[in-house]
Formats: structure tokens, sequence, C-alpha cells
């Protein structure tokens, strides 16, 4: 990414934050910790489904707990996570929940000259939780897995980068409005 270390590692950390439930709202049964370093979050997204009777909207049940771990050469984030997928998306199930385990590495590149940048990685192990077994035991139902669940994956974690280039983007355009 062609931005500086610390802005990067600002602006993840920060839409992170964003999406955190605070345990505050009347009715909430959760009680988080205070730690800075650490974020629940818990929403529903709705997506678009294509199958054989057309598309329609679903929506998915995303519960994930990061925690953030920063030195001065590296912030590492490492989630927990449940995704609950409703009945029919994946034909033949009665719904699916995903368990997601995903650590992303934000690091600054050697510096050549004024170009400040730094390197950001993403790894993103899913797999289906207990109960989900022995309908995934079909080669067919993993190929169903594969064809509906992960294709959705990767809308939600490239709604993620474009959330977090969108904010560098206008940080950097506020900063260079005021240097000038």
């Amino acid at each position: 990414m062609p931005f500086d270390f610390q802005s990067v590692c600002d602006v993840i950390w920060q839409c992170f934050r964003n999406e955190a439930v605070s345990g505050s709202e009347p009715g909430d049964d959760v009680v988080l910790p205070t730690e800075d370093n650490l974020v629940f979050t818990k929403k529903t997204i709705a997506m678009e489904s294509s199958s054989d009777q057309g598309r329609r909207e679903i929506k998915l049940s995303i519960r994930v707990i990061t925690k953030r771990f920063v030195s001065k050469d590296r912030m590492v984030l490492c989630s927990e996570g449940k995704t609950t997928w409703p009945r029919g998306v994946i034909e033949g199930t009665d719904g699916l929940q995903m368990r997601e385990k995903s650590w992303i590495v934000v690091k600054p590149m050697p510096s050549s000259g004024s170009m400040r940048m730094c390197v950001t990685q993403q790894c993103t192990h899913m797999s289906p939780s207990d109960g989900a077994g022995a309908v995934l035991a079909f080669p067919e139902q993993m190929n169903k897995v594969k064809m509906s669940v992960i294709p959705k994956y990767q809308q939600i974690i490239g709604g993620y980068y474009q959330c977090i280039e969108n904010s560098l983007l206008d940080k950097q355009v506020v900063t260079t409005r005021l240097v000038l």
C-alpha cells in the first residue's frame, strides 16, 4: 500500500472499531471488556444470492472477536468468528454455520526515498461448525459450499479492503489540503 505504516494501522483498526458492539445499548445482554486492543462485532449483512430459483436477498449473521497486537515494526490482528448462513443458500441444507479464524499482518516496507509503503497480508481459515460436518460429508454438498459461500466471503473481505482504501485516500486528501 502506498501509505505509511502508522496511517494504515490506524485506519485498519478504526474500521474494525467502527463496527464494534459497545455492550452499552439498552437491552444488550453482552458484557464486553473495556480493552483498547479488543473488538467484538455482531452484525447482520444483507447480500444478494443467485440460484436456480432466481436472485434473492439473504441475511448473514456474523459474530467476530478481534485482538490487536502492535510492535514498532508490525501490527497483527487475530480474529475468530462464526457466520450463520440461512436455510436455502446451499441447496439441501437447513442452514450452515461456519467458523472463521483470520490473521491480518501489516508491516512497513524498507523505505526508498520519500515514498513510504507497507505490506498488508491476510489469511482466513473457514470450516463448518460441528453440526454441519455430516451435511458436508458428501462431495456434491461440499462443492455447493465452495460455489456459494466462498464467493460471498470474498465479497465481504473485498468490502473491508474498500473501506480501508477509501479511508486512507480520504485521510490523504485532508492532509494534502491542510498542507496547501
